[in-house]
């Protein structure tokens, strides 16, 4: 059974550096399809990561991918694993992911809380935050250093009845002693290459033929409810 969870932080696991101040996004890069900038946040030495993109798929399908952990290697740039903890209701849970950083600083982890809300334009807003629920003793992080994440949100709107618009921002501190030069590199770079990843993969990916529960699309399509 496929448990409803959301890749938030995955996508960039380190963000940092800048001064704070109110500018206009800086484009990192971009393409036809996607983008993805950063600018100073009101956290101290932070910045705020952006990531849009255009995509052919089915909010079911978008979100089903998303909750697919077994296969969060194979597109979240540096990600090594992810574990859902609990499901606390069909919309909320915690969830979390290991990543693999750059000898010699050590490998990091996100643990999360995840909220999903449907509005009614039918478009999707997951908001995260850094999970209060104490982590379960055979997920061993003792050798890693945790990411707090200050602020996250994805905003999903479809477009049409297969085809959506999505809105990805992040500030989160990578802890521990990493280069601000380093770590906003990395963090760009991972995030630019995960949205590639997306957009290849997505448009094939199985759950396209389904539909969540949970979800209202703008067009329902005869398909298999996975749970």
């Amino acid at each position: 059974m496929i448990k409803i969870i959301v890749i938030c932080f995955a996508l960039c696991p380190f963000i940092a550096a800048g001064e704070q101040s109110e500018r206009d996004w800086e484009i990192h890069k971009k393409n036809k399809h996607a983008s993805v900038a950063f600018r100073p946040s009101e956290f101290d030495k932070l910045i705020e990561v952006q990531a849009q993109f255009t995509i052919d798929s089915t909010l079911s399908g978008f979100l089903l991918f998303l909750q697919d952990t077994d296969h969060i290697p194979n597109w979240v740039a540096s990600a090594r694993k992810s574990h859902l903890v609990e499901q606390h209701t069909p919309t909320k849970n915690s969830f979390l992911t290991t990543f693999d950083t750059l000898w010699p600083f050590s490998n990091r982890y996100m643990y999360v809380d995840s909220d999903i809300v449907q509005n009614q334009d039918l478009s999707i807003e997951i908001n995260v935050r850094n999970s209060k629920h104490p982590i379960p003793k055979h997920i061993d992080v003792e050798s890693l250093t945790a990411i707090d994440v200050k602020r996250a949100k994805w905003i999903v709107k479809p477009t049409s009845d297969k085809k959506l618009a999505i809105t990805y921002q992040i500030v989160a501190d990578p802890g521990g002693v990493v280069p601000y030069w380093l770590s906003n590199k990395f963090a760009l770079n991972n995030m630019w290459r995960s949205i590639v990843s997306i957009q290849q993969q997505l448009p094939q990916s199985r759950w396209q033929q389904h539909r969540h529960s949970a979800l209202i699309e703008k067009k329902l399509i005869n398909a298999t409810v996975p749970y």
